[in-house]
């Protein structure tokens, strides 16, 4: 009986040491790729770019999914404008990791040629197929992944908005209308 106990208090401590988070965004200023990240319990704020904050699996990991896909969205919708040549190469091989976390109840296990995610739920094995835009628009799928895969996920995401944005003003000169990503039909499906 003893051996339960300490088992659940292992598993509540460990739950409780992953909600708590120890960085906060305060802001982040899209024109000079910067960011302001506040220590949770201090006044110490740190500024760094977006680019060494998803480089640094140290930080990203200690960010909440939210969070993390918000940063790689902006990462991703400004990629083609902030990096060039070279730099874009070491940038990449630096984001290795962004698929190597465990901490979240899903886990991206490929990406089909059409820009589609699959993944997984880990404890019911069950697999789901969807594309990365309907991931970043719900937060209760989005916050269930390791921050790492949901930086991933919304750099993918801002790189379709690049896409779309690119594309409707080649189509449509002079007027600065977007289709929103609410365009492509979400699957309903019951999240427990």
């Amino acid at each position: 009986m003893s051996k339960l106990m300490e088992y659940i208090q292992l598993l509540l401590s460990s739950m409780r040491s992953y909600r708590r988070v120890p960085y906060q965004i305060e802001s982040i200023d899209v024109t000079k790729g910067t960011m302001l990240l506040r220590l949770s319990g201090s006044c110490t704020v740190i500024k760094t770019t977006i680019i060494d904050t998803i480089g640094n699996p140290k930080i990203l990991s200690a960010l909440t999914p939210l969070q993390a896909c918000c940063i790689g969205g902006y990462y991703g919708r400004f990629l083609r404008k902030t990096l060039v040549g070279k730099e874009a190469i070491k940038t990449m091989k630096k984001m290795a990791f962004l698929l190597n976390g465990d901490k979240g109840q899903y886990k991206i296990i490929y990406q089909n040629r059409d820009g589609s995610l699959g993944y997984i739920h880990k404890k019911i094995r069950k697999e789901f197929v969807e594309q990365p835009l309907i991931l970043v628009n719900s937060k209760k799928i989005i916050s269930k992944f390791d921050p790492s895969q949901a930086c991933y996920i919304g750099i993918l995401a801002g790189i379709s908005m690049d896409k779309i944005e690119k594309s409707s003003e080649k189509k449509e000169q002079g007027s600065c209308v977007l289709p929103s990503a609410q365009s492509i039909r979400p699957k309903l499906r019951l999240v427990k």
